[in-house]
């Protein structure tokens, strides 16, 4: 399984609390200022938030602050996931307590919601590939958590609990579980024939090589960790170690490791070197601030 990095659900903001006290009295209408085009995509109000907290415990919810302004933009890419993320829009004007509550301090601002907790993603809007990057690590997240939902494109078909993960992504997911990282490979490989541009595939794939670069070296974690102290200048020794931290979560180690490397390495190496630093991005994923800060260190290096 790919492992999801940078996100906090540990919010501290009661948003159930919140929710509760802002929740319409029995019977009273629930309207939203504009109508939703599906089930996955909903306006809603602060008022409505009861349902949207309710939702997230078996759907993973995106919250999607606009206004001043700006209109939602994120639908398209939400529906994109096939029902497998929600996306619930609201207007600042109308929303004074989530706002403050939230802390929110720019439009548009958005978070993930999982089992009622919230955790913000960006302000601002990235890059579409990047957006799509981080939901795949909302999705990872939510799994790890037993919220694997799936609603209907519908409005007027129930939500139901559904494990419509793709079969190469089980495939790939059941290869890596044994080690089996060629067999994994080949998984990803088949989702990207399939849709290229897939940022799970695309992550994953990218995991997979530093893993299967880590087991395939023969050595233990200690040996490689040993080797990359003693050849400081050694090019395969460092950039081993530096997946040794990737794939052990220590992200900002493994970019420092390479991007000191890169400063000091030939010409001849550097392009190698930054190629699998650019790798390294990948299997982090683009908007995981570690990779954002790692970004600007390289372009600095190179101009």
């Amino acid at each position: 399984m790919i492992d999801p990095t940078g996100m906090n659900l540990q919010g501290a903001v009661d948003l159930s609390g919140l929710a509760k006290k802002n929740a319409p009295a029995a019977g009273s209408p629930q309207t939203s200022p504009h109508e939703s085009p599906s089930a996955v995509v909903r306006d809603i109000t602060e008022a409505q938030m009861a349902g949207i907290v309710e939702l997230s415990q078996t759907v993973p919810v995106i919250l999607e602050f606009y206004g001043q302004g700006h209109l939602p933009a994120l639908g398209p890419t939400v529906e994109s996931f096939g029902g497998r993320l929600v996306l619930a829009t609201i207007d600042v004007a109308t929303s004074p307590e989530l706002v403050q509550g939230l802390g929110i301090t720019g439009i548009p601002t958005v978070f993930a919601i999982i089992q009622g907790r919230p955790a913000p993603l960006f302000q601002g809007l990235p890059p579409d590939d990047e957006v799509k990057k981080l939901l795949v690590e909302v999705l990872q997240v939510a799994s790890q958590a037993g919220v694997t939902g799936q609603v209907s494109a519908t409005p007027d078909t129930p939500e139901a609990p559904s494990d419509a993960e793709p079969e190469w992504l089980t495939q790939a997911n059941d290869a890596l579980a044994v080690n089996n990282f060629d067999a994994a490979a080949a998984a990803f490989e088949a989702g990207l024939a399939g849709d290229p541009k897939n940022p799970e595939a695309l992550t994953g794939l990218a995991r997979v090589g530093l893993l299967g670069r880590v087991h395939g070296s023969g050595k233990t974690h200690d040996a490689i960790r040993h080797d990359a102290a003693q050849f400081p200048d050694s090019v395969d020794t460092q950039l081993l170690a530096a997946d040794l931290d990737v794939a052990g979560g220590h992200v900002d180690d493994a970019f420092r490791r390479v991007l000191a490397l890169f400063a000091q390495v030939g010409p001849d190496d550097k392009a190698r070197v930054r190629e699998h630093l650019l790798g390294l991005f990948d299997a982090v994923g683009p908007t995981h601030p570690s990779v954002l800060t790692a970004r600007t260190q390289l372009a600095s290096l190179l101009f």
